[in-house]
């Protein structure tokens, strides 16, 4: 049954005739008539609508190729006009890869990518980023933006990917520098981020998932200061949370 009442269905609104699943949407926060709208495709692509209320209104690509898959979205928590897309992802076995972090600073109309550490081994790339998240930090009231990146293994090949750069990344300047945080699971192997999420006190959760070792899945971490995280949960034989 489509919706969660008969008086209020899902109905379509696009984009249309292009395939594979959409990741994220976002209203757009500097829109006050609360009509525009982005859609990051795994398949591809970031796209926007500018009246979402329309069934004819067309969706536009802007800002990146639609070759690259855009996986998340976050806007800057002091600066909504400051925004940040994340690219690929380690969940399927024809992974969708990316290229680092982009960097909006006009409210999604133009984009420039800010973190791509395109190393010399395959194993020193930034493939695949599976969550991010713009923070305001309580004792600087400064913004911090937090990525998790994955890695994946082929196993027709041997060939593990991104391995090397798995974990926690932060940047306390708009994305100018990134630093890996010290994350490690008890195989002392780097957790693999999966999501991250900020609660009504300003803490940070972040869930994962298992990394290119099977190690890490199913463990739940908090933050209340970005620095330290320590665990809240761990889930038995949990794989992706």
């Amino acid at each position: 049954v489509p919706g969660d009442a008969s008086n209020n269905p899902w109905v379509e609104r696009g984009p249309n005739n292009i395939g594979g699943r959409t990741r994220v949407v976002l209203f757009d926060p500097n829109d006050a008539t609360h009509k525009r709208v982005f859609a990051g495709g795994v398949s591809g692509g970031l796209w926007v609508n500018n009246d979402i209320t329309d069934a004819n209104s067309s969706w536009q690509q802007v800002g990146v190729s639609k070759n690259l898959a855009v996986t998340c979205i976050t806007v800057d928590p002091n600066n909504s006009q400051i925004m940040y897309i994340s690219t690929g992802e380690s969940y399927t076995n024809d992974n969708g890869v990316g290229n680092g972090v982009w960097k909006s600073i006009d409210g999604g109309n133009s984009w420039v990518n800010v973190f791509n550490d395109a190393g010399s081994s395959i194993n020193d790339r930034v493939f695949f980023i599976n969550t991010i998240l713009a923070w305001n930090n309580p004792t600087t009231n400064k913004t911090e933006v937090f990525v998790g990146i994955g890695g994946s293994y082929y196993s027709n090949s041997g060939q593990d990917t991104g391995e090397n750069k798995i974990g926690l990344y932060k940047s306390i300047n708009e994305g100018a520098d990134w630093s890996k945080l010290v994350l490690d699971t008890p195989n002392l192997t780097s957790y693999e981020p999966n999501d991250l999420e900020i609660d009504a006190n300003n803490t940070i959760w972040l869930g994962t998932e298992n990394n290119n070792f099977f190690h890490g899945g199913g463990t739940i971490l908090k933050s209340t200061d970005g620095i330290n995280f320590t665990v809240a949960h761990t889930i038995s034989n949990g794989q992706r949370t």
